[in-house]
């Protein structure tokens, strides 16, 4: 199946209703009070990933119904509206709002945006508005070199540029001026410090634990991949209860709402280390957790891969070394969890994974062995 945000577009360019549906998966009015999205048969939880960053569905949805909203309005409808319902409604930032709703709402010659967490930074597809174009070429064609007496840059507050200013003087001496000297063409350059390059946050991983020889350990510690995103039964916010020592559920809600012991907001974490007492000799006593194995795996990593929790979507194994579901859990070993009272999806059924259910207000009692 498409990403959620496509098949939204999708309807919304055929000005097809959008059809809302309760928990239990019948007939209601209005978002209000949906917990599914019906697109064609296939009911869609509203709080599954739009496959739009890290947006759910039910943000996707709040900000087309509410875009004629000034966006500091539409941020503060977002916490209300989240409140009234007791659901996360994430407000889009204001950088992706223009871009999400070109995308909803122009024709095909729009490119997809759905696919952004594939492509790096300096490779991401853009939308293209002949306005805007036309726009920036105007402005290039009014740009103007100033050259000014004096080149100091006025800002409130207590910066100070005058490092700025003395590189300037060096690279731009003034008429008259003895140049700097040159350096000596035999004097040895040190070389380029490693603060110069961005950290990749997969070589962190890759090489966190080495061997003698300077190759991979394959007895490293172990990998456990969760599902991306806020949203969904389980997560990279509550994974660390669901598997510790004394395993219990906690919603992801509940666990992001906590606050930190300065009382500030807690911030989603990049992984977890999960550490827990060894149920037979030899078993791991940390797992690594992640849950954004495209960007932080290389496939040299792969192989400390010891279990895989999925929502049941095909489109989650995009930039992992197996895309195809039915080779990722021929490799690893996968699971599913779901609430009691919800229907099993029928790719679940097809993969090799594990179902898990999860009783709400009971404790759940599961350990991972691999």
């Amino acid at each position: 199946m498409a990403p959620p945000v496509d098949l939204l577009r999708d309807q919304l360019l055929s000005n097809t209703p959008l059809k809302f549906l309760s928990h239990d998966q019948s007939p209601v009015p209005s978002l209000r009070e949906a917990s599914f999205l019906l697109f064609a048969d296939s009911p869609v939880d509203l709080l599954a990933p739009a496959g739009f960053n890290d947006y759910s569905l039910l943000s996707v949805v709040f900000l087309q119904q509410n875009q004629t909203l000034d966006h500091a309005n539409y941020l503060q409808q977002c916490l209300a509206f989240g409140n009234s319902i007791g659901k996360e409604v994430k407000g889009i930032s204001f950088v992706d709002r223009k871009k999400l709703l070109d995308f909803l709402s122009r024709p095909v010659t729009t490119k997809r945006i759905a696919d952004d967490s594939e492509e790096s930074e300096s490779k991401k597809l853009k939308i293209q508005d002949p306005v805007e174009v036309a726009f920036i070429e105007m402005m290039k064609t009014k740009e103007r070199t100033l050259n000014l007496p004096n080149p100091t840059m006025f800002a409130k507050g207590t910066k100070n540029f005058a490092g700025i200013i003395k590189m300037g003087h060096e690279v731009f001496p003034k008429p008259g001026s003895k140049p700097p000297p040159k350096p000596n063409p035999t004097t040895q350059m040190p070389p380029p410090s490693s603060k110069s390059k961005p950290a990749d946050p997969r070589v962190s991983l890759s090489k966190s634990r080495l061997s003698k020889n300077g190759k991979n350990d394959t007895s490293a510690i172990p990998i456990i991949i969760v599902p991306g995103g806020n949203h969904g039964p389980l997560n990279i916010w509550n994974v660390e209860e669901f598997l510790g020592e004394n395993p219990k559920y906690v919603s992801p809600q509940e666990r992001r709402q906590e606050k930190t012991v300065t009382g500030a907001p807690r911030i989603k974490p990049d992984e977890i280390i999960l550490k827990r007492k060894p149920d037979k000799p030899g078993a791991p006593s940390e797992y690594k957790i992640i849950d954004s194995p495209a960007t932080m795996l290389h496939n040299s990593d792969w192989p400390r891969v010891k279990a895989v929790f999925v929502m049941g979507e095909e489109w989650e194994f995009k930039g992992w070394k197996w895309k195809d579901p039915v080779d990722l859990f021929n490799n690893v070993k996968g699971f599913h969890l779901k609430f009691n009272d919800d229907v099993t999806k029928d790719t679940i059924k097809q993969w090799n994974v594990t179902p898990l259910t999860v009783k709400l207000g009971s404790e759940t009692r599961f350990y991972c062995k691999t």
